[in-house]
């Protein structure tokens, strides 16, 4: 069976180890590169993170990133300050400010993480009722 408007799905990661300077091994996957869309989205992925495994801290220089738990639970640091996340939580980082995230638990962590940078255009649609 063909799934015409199915774009891309989790299958077939890439394993990353020492992302950011963190601990262990990071399980990535995007789900299309940002020239395929015409939004400002510099990544659209999912990302796993087995128990134990960190993504060090580091800082994105334009770009915004958002976290979205799924499934298990961890720690985020923003700018020195570590906030526990669970499933259903979704974590803003602004350009610019250091982030990094840590998988304390004993089941892996799964995000789906958005990186995006400012609209150029200034005849978007921020604001507007749709």
């Amino acid at each position: 069976m063909t799934r015409p408007i199915v774009v891309c799905d989790d299958a077939n990661p890439s394993t990353i180890i020492g992302l950011h300077g963190g601990v262990g091994t990071t399980e990535w996957k995007g789900f299309m590169p940002a020239i395929t869309m015409s939004a400002c989205c510099e990544s659209f992925a999912t990302l796993r993170l087995p128990p134990g495994a960190a993504i060090g801290e580091h800082r994105h220089g334009e770009a915004e990133e958002v976290y979205f738990v799924v499934s298990g639970s961890g720690v985020v640091t923003q700018d020195g300050t570590a906030v526990e996340v669970v499933p259903g939580d979704l974590v803003m980082t602004k350009a610019g400010q250091q982030h990094g995230i840590a998988n304390n638990d004993d089941e892996d962590l799964h995000l789906v993480v958005v990186r995006a940078t400012p609209r150029k255009n200034t005849d978007d649609h921020a604001g507007r009722a749709t």
